[in-house]
């Protein structure tokens, strides 16, 4: 904001219920808190109103010592998926990671190298999610000493080599991931 613009200055008549403001601009409403811009915003169309946001997912991909890699079965549908979540809005990846996969297993990591990104958008009746997937190595940052997971999340893990985890594995660009960090774990084990 240029000095002595109050366009974008909060009024009382624009206070949300985050405790910040909006602003109507294009078409779009868009949302502050403490005078940052959250990931919702809403479109109206027509009498409608059509939201949209934005999650992102962090994964982890964890080896064993005999080169076996940690997925883990979602309760929900059964899908076959890296170690991960959503982080929080603020969050940094990489922390988030680490809190994410904690959660998940119980397992204490730091992440190592990024694997990649990949993105897809899932509409449900007015609403639109675009979420954005960073997929990282990660290491144990201590012994492993077990896997325990929550059981209401997912059903069961294991422990794969290469060929099973692809198997497995129905998302395109999660197999990508999967493939792309078996090889940099084989390139890794070739140099020592």
């Amino acid at each position: 904001m240029r000095s002595g613009d109050t366009s974008e200055m909060p009024t009382a008549e624009t206070v949300n219920e985050f405790g910040g403001f909006q602003k109507e601009c294009c078409g779009y409403r868009r949302f502050f808190v403490n005078s940052a811009r959250v990931l919702l915003k809403e479109k109206t169309l027509g009498t409608s109103t059509t939201s949209q946001k934005t999650l992102v997912i962090v994964s982890g991909a964890l080896f064993s010592p005999e080169g076996k890699l940690l997925l883990l079965r979602r309760a929900s549908d059964n899908q076959w998926e890296m170690p991960g979540g959503a982080i929080d809005f603020g969050e940094a990846p990489e922390p988030g990671l680490v809190r994410c996969f904690a959660d998940a297993t119980d397992i204490d990591i730091n992440t190592d190298r990024p694997l990649g990104s990949w993105s897809a958008v899932e509409k449900s009746g007015e609403s639109s999610t675009h979420i954005v997937h960073i997929d990282y190595t990660v290491k144990c940052s201590g012994a492993l000493l077990g896997v325990e997971i929550d059981r209401a999340k997912h059903a069961e893990f294991t422990w794969l080599g290469k060929a099973e985890a692809l198997a497995k594995i129905t998302v395109p660009a999660e197999r990508h991931s999967v493939e792309r960090a078996f090889n940099m774990l084989a390139r890794s084990r070739k140099n020592g």
